[in-house]
């Protein structure tokens, strides 16, 4: 784990704690290769884009963005937006922070 320490040690010298989250993940296979994506020039671009799955790859950004709100409990999460709901996130926010700490978070 290595965004713990970091915290643990923001907050002991009483800095809140944000985090930067990127919706653009090139690397993961679902990812789909759009206009912005490096590889948009290829000649066997549409090759590349079968079998990649948006749906999946939303429900690793949720997962991702679940375990920072719950094991982190983050003051500002930023760089979210669509399929990931600001109102279910800030929904949660609102009722599920709790000494610092997130509870549970369901996108």
């Amino acid at each position: 784990d290595l965004l713990a320490p970091f915290v643990q040690a923001f907050r002991e010298a009483g800095l809140r704690v944000g985090f930067y989250y990127s919706l653009i993940d090139w690397h993961h296979p679902d990812f789909p290769i759009d206009r912005f994506h490096p590889l948009r020039d290829r000649e066997d671009v549409a090759a590349l884009n079968e079998g990649r799955d948006v749906s999946r790859y939303a429900a690793y950004m949720r997962a991702q963005i679940r375990e920072l709100l719950t094991g982190y409990g983050p003051s500002t999460l930023f760089g979210t937006t669509s399929p990931i709901r600001m109102r279910s996130i800030a929904a949660f926010l609102a009722r599920g922070m709790s000494s610092g700490r997130a509870r549970r978070f369901t996108p």
